[in-house]
């Protein structure tokens, strides 16, 4: 839920609001977020602003995977 936050103000300031999806796996232990990425304003097509989105969402993504030890957590970024 952190990455979720994280991303609050980026969305906030492209005026974009992806789609969240979390998941969790009791048997592995591991965790997953899944984003859907779309334009509303362009009826539910992908726009530049959704590549912008997903390269920012993958980038801060990496920052903060390797800040953490823990490999459990993967994050789903879909257009």
């Amino acid at each position: 839920l952190e990455f979720i936050s994280l991303m609050k103000d980026k969305c906030d300031e492209l005026d974009h609001h992806p789609s969240w999806t979390f998941n969790s796996n009791n048997t592995t232990k591991t965790y997953s977020i899944n984003v859907n990425l779309t334009s509303h304003f362009a009826k539910n097509n992908v726009t530049e602003k959704d590549y912008e989105m997903a390269a920012y969402m993958s980038y801060e993504y990496e920052k903060l995977m390797s800040l953490y030890k823990d490999s459990r957590f993967r994050a789903m970024i879909s257009l």
